[in-house]
């Protein structure tokens, strides 16, 4: 059997033998909230398939091997959209879930089962026009960055831009942001020190390493396709670790970069990716603004721009926060550094404040986006980390990704599915399905980008039937 953590056998060489176990599959299930329907289980063990689960045991036919749920059966499924006189069909195209257009709720007709495992199911998106995708890498050159971060987090920058302009051609715009004591998209003429203004580059206070007469070079102020895309690897390999964390003035200058006239208004993404290793330096006390904070003087990026990334005319980017090494403790009731990366990053509802704190200091913003199901907030232990991390990202971009409702009596559960191919893509069943001796329906509502329908065809089950 395909990815079992056992070896099945017809016989036992003894009743009392410890490596003998009689092995089923859970029909239904939670177990810490998980559906377990379809995953291994053990005889009597009834843990195993946790709340309302049920481990269904093999049948004996012409031997244990061959019979389910050792070995499944396969089924092709027909659906039904909500369209008024609509009629079950094998191939159907769905708009996304919200869309006042019909259909946009697909009812996928499961047979009497024993035990099944996930509807599998070809996608066409020959009928979805595929948005233009606007990314920001918005990346920490700080003091703390010296050496083997900077390095390994240069090299995640290169392979992510190379892998999203092969994955999405002239449909992905990129921009870069760094850093530092300033933020921005040019580099200063005698250190590569990141800035926006010529004074970014003059400032000599303590330890901001300006000097008299330096200026501002080579502002990429334009997201960049394709084409140029050696003028960003060039810019990234300029990376230097040196300065302050200005988290808040990077993420303003991501803001202008997305509101810029050069970017689609009408069926796009809009992502931002922060990459940081520490708290904000342009802030008082590391506290957003949102929640009572002080922006720090003399800095121009406040809690406020940040705040307006999120809700921007209305519509809301992307953000991804990676936290390399960062704390999750909390001192003095306020958030830690991972609660406030979690809190900016698109796991936090849409709302006027971008960080709520309960009184016990726990924070509420959730760990996963209610819509899509994505988490967007993602800890590296180590900087050697750092490539897989990005390489995630980009796959979750890149990728087929679309997400579906999942009723959990009476709370919703967002279950996201990505996938870098049409054909073969595993649709989870609702957490709360069983089988049953009578046929059911099972709604499913999809969210996915772009503009059209998505369709689904050649949709099958594998499942222990009634015999």
């Amino acid at each position: 059997m395909t990815n079992s953590p056992f070896t099945f056998k017809d016989t036992c060489t003894s009743t009392t033998d410890p490596l003998c176990v009689v092995v089923g599959v859970c029909d239904g299930g939670l177990v810490n909230g998980v559906s377990v329907n379809g995953a291994y289980c053990r005889q009597g063990v009834a843990s195993d398939c946790g709340t309302g689960g049920t481990c269904v045991m093999p049948t004996c036919s012409q031997s244990c091997q061959s019979a389910c749920p050792v070995t499944f059966e396969s089924k092709n499924l027909s659906m039904t959209g909500n369209t008024p006189g609509s009629r079950p069909v094998s191939e159907l195209y769905v708009n996304k879930k919200g869309d006042s257009a019909y259909p946009n709720v697909a009812t996928i007709n499961v047979p009497a089962c024993l035990a099944t495992r996930s509807v599998i199911a070809d996608v066409d998106l020959s009928q979805v026009e595929l948005p233009d995708v606007y990314v920001v890498f918005v990346s920490d050159r700080s003091g703390s960055m010296i050496n083997q971060r900077i390095a390994d987090e240069k090299q995640a920058l290169k392979d992510s831009i190379e892998t999203l302009y092969n994955k999405l051609g002239d449909k992905v715009h990129i921009a870069l942001v760094g850093f530092q004591w300033y933020a921005g998209t040019g580099i200063c003429s005698h250190n590569n020190d990141s800035c926006t203004v010529d004074a970014d580059c003059q400032d000599t206070s303590v330890s901001h390493h300006g000097q008299a007469g330096a200026t501002c070079l080579d502002k990429i102020d334009t997201f960049t396709d394709y084409s140029g895309e050696s003028r960003l690897i060039d810019r990234v390999s300029l990376y230097a670790a040196r300065g302050g964390t200005t988290i808040y003035y990077g993420l303003s200058k991501a803001q202008a970069l997305l509101k810029g006239p050069d970017v689609k208004t009408t069926n796009v993404r809009k992502i931002v990716i922060l990459m940081t290793d520490g708290s904000p330096t342009d802030l008082k006390n590391s506290v957003p603004v949102e929640t009572g904070g002080v922006a720090g003087s003399g800095v121009a990026a406040t809690g406020v721009e940040a705040q307006a990334l999120k809700t921007m005319s209305g519509e809301r980017p992307e953000i991804y926060t990676i936290g390399l090494g960062v704390s999750s403790v909390r001192t003095g009731g306020k958030p830690s550094d991972q609660d406030n990366l979690n809190a900016w990053s698109s796991n936090s509802p849409d709302s006027s404040t971008a960080v709520l704190v309960a009184s016990a200091g726990k924070p509420v913003t959730p760990t996963v986006n209610a819509t899509t199901g994505i988490d967007y907030s993602v800890n590296a232990s180590s900087s050697t980390a750092l490539s897989g991390v990005y390489a995630a990202i980009v796959k979750s971009i890149t990728s087929f990704t679309f997400s579906l409702t999942d009723k959990i009596g009476s709370s919703t559960k967002i279950i996201s599915t990505t996938s870098d191919k049409t054909s073969d893509i595993a649709i989870p069943l609702p957490s709360s399905f069983k089988c049953a001796p009578t046929p059911q329906e099972v709604p499913v509502q999809f969210t996915f980008s772009g503009i059209g329908k998505i369709g689904f065809k050649n949709v099958r089950l594998d499942y222990c039937p009634i015999n």
